[in-house]
């Protein structure tokens, strides 16, 4: 199969899988802060982060190092993948009975604790089936992410519902989630078992290579999470439960928005990886494309959420979350320099260039930290309300990080096309906004999908099309003229 057509079935594949989590994870994201309400989705929250930055320490960065390898090595799969399950399950049991042992001394409530307990679980489930995933998606299997979710996370959504309409309360609803990790483990290994038996290796050698290989992956996992999660930890720290559930609500809609980069990002990888080894050329023309992409498909995000976040919140949550308001839209022009991060995360990986982006997420902690610190107080003091400070300076960080993700990435991929790129988008996105301001306060989807209309249909003026789609029109043309 050519590169072409594989980067076509994985972006299916995965825009399929990750279309139908968005919209069953959305789902889930309405009916979840409804039934907690503020103090219970901060209680949710916080755990959620918590198991988030352990889940980083157990993986050890053996992901997105597995997939880059299996990519350029297949056969090296069957050892790698075995040992790596093996050394992710014994690190995730460390670090669980370590932050175990911190929460018994902490102090916090009873329903707290179980709610560890319960994450520890599915946390050490879940990495059990992060290699074979990693492994499956380096041999560009991509299928078996959408059977992943048509199995796992309509189990999970099933369950969600049920457990609301019995009002069986946090932590069944906690709970739920460990049923539903039992399809993707037996999804992952019968997938993965299917090219052979998978070996562990009994020397020590295989452990130290997969140490080695994703350490600096590990370091830049911890620095995202940390990064990621940090928001919601100083605001648990410094403010309540009920600010945390004001803040938490707009990260998960803003987490939503992040799966269309995440798509593309893992569908060209194993591409990029190929590419990066032997034709500079094409590589930086597959980059440039991928940063293109993010650039059209963030702008218009960005300023539709500024238009659509006040209906959007008051229409789903009846004014219990309206506070949440001003946070979902300074979220929603991160949109834009998160989207250009990710990216260049992916760029950096392909070129094994990881360490460069390390030092940028080691910076990013330290600055986020700095600026939550100072502000995080000063608008609670101030205003009641730090979790607005706090998605400012994630905002702010997310800039910093994405200018200096260009510097590294330099001239070889960079040029004055980007910068044309963004500007028609701003115009296309502005005029996109003018037409639906008037229409904000209707039935919700009218002014979301004119919205996306408007942006589609000026898109083709403004962006035209591409060179190749070009050259294929008037190949078929021609064609054409000659048969008649």
């Amino acid at each position: 199969m050519s590169t072409r057509r594989k980067i076509a079935f994985n972006i299916f594949y995965l825009a399929a899988g990750q279309g139908l989590s968005w919209l069953l994870a959305s789902v889930v994201v309405l009916v979840i802060p409804a039934y907690l309400g503020p103090e219970g989705m901060g209680m949710f929250s916080t755990v959620s982060a918590i198991s988030g930055v352990v889940a980083v320490l157990a993986l050890l960065g053996t992901n997105v190092y597995l997939l880059r390898e299996v990519a350029k090595n297949p056969q090296e799969a069957q050892e790698l993948v075995g040992s790596a399950v093996v050394l992710c399950v014994l690190a995730g049991l460390v670090c669980w009975s370590i932050t175990l042992i911190v929460f018994i001394f902490s102090g916090v409530s009873d329903t707290m604790h179980q709610l560890i307990y319960i994450s520890a679980i599915g946390s050490i489930l879940s990495v059990s089936v992060v290699p074979l995933r990693s492994a499956l998606q380096g041999q560009d299997k991509m299928q078996y992410n959408l059977i992943e979710v048509l199995f796992s996370k309509g189990l999970s959504t099933v369950l969600v519902f049920v457990v609301i309409a019995l009002n069986m309360g946090i932590l069944v609803l906690a709970g739920s989630g460990l049923l539903a990790i039992i399809p993707t483990i037996f999804i992952f290994w019968r997938a993965f078992l299917k090219n052979g038996k998978t070996k562990v290796a009994k020397d020590v050698s295989t452990y130290v290579k997969l140490v080695k290989g994703g350490y600096y992956f590990l370091i830049t996992d911890i620095s995202f999470n940390i990064y990621l999660y940090l928001d919601t930890m100083l605001l648990a720290a410094f403010t309540n439960d009920r600010i945390v559930g004001y803040y938490s609500l707009p990260v998960r809609l803003f987490g939503s928005l992040l799966i269309a980069p995440v798509i593309v990002g893992q569908a060209l990888l194993p591409s990029l990886s190929r590419r990066a080894a032997s034709n500079e050329a094409e590589n930086n023309m597959l980059a440039r494309k991928l940063l293109q992409f993010l650039i059209c498909l963030s702008i218009p995000i960005a300023v539709g959420t500024s238009v659509m976040a006040g209906p959007l919140i008051e229409t789903l949550y009846k004014g219990e979350f309206n506070p949440s308001i001003p946070i979902l839209i300074i979220l929603g022009w991160t949109t834009i320099p998160t989207y250009l991060g990710i990216g260049l995360y992916q760029i950096l990986v392909a070129q094994d260039r990881q360490k460069s982006w390390t030092k940028v997420m080691v910076m990013a902690i330290f600055l986020n930290l700095g600026v939550n610190v100072i502000l995080i107080p000063l608008y609670q003091n101030m205003t009641g309300d730090g979790a607005v400070a706090a998605a400012i300076s994630q905002l702010a960080t997310e800039v910093i990080i994405g200018i200096c993700g260009f510097i590294i990435i330099g001239s070889s991929i960079l040029n004055k096309s980007l910068l044309l790129i963004i500007v028609k988008s701003a115009a296309a996105a502005l005029v996109m906004a003018a037409v639906i301001w008037p229409l904000r306060e209707q039935f919700i989807l009218l002014p979301v999908l004119l919205g996306v209309a408007i942006y589609g249909v000026l898109s083709i003026p403004l962006f035209g099309l591409d060179g190749e789609i070009k050259q294929m029109f008037k190949k078929f043309t021609a064609q054409r003229l000659k048969a008649n």
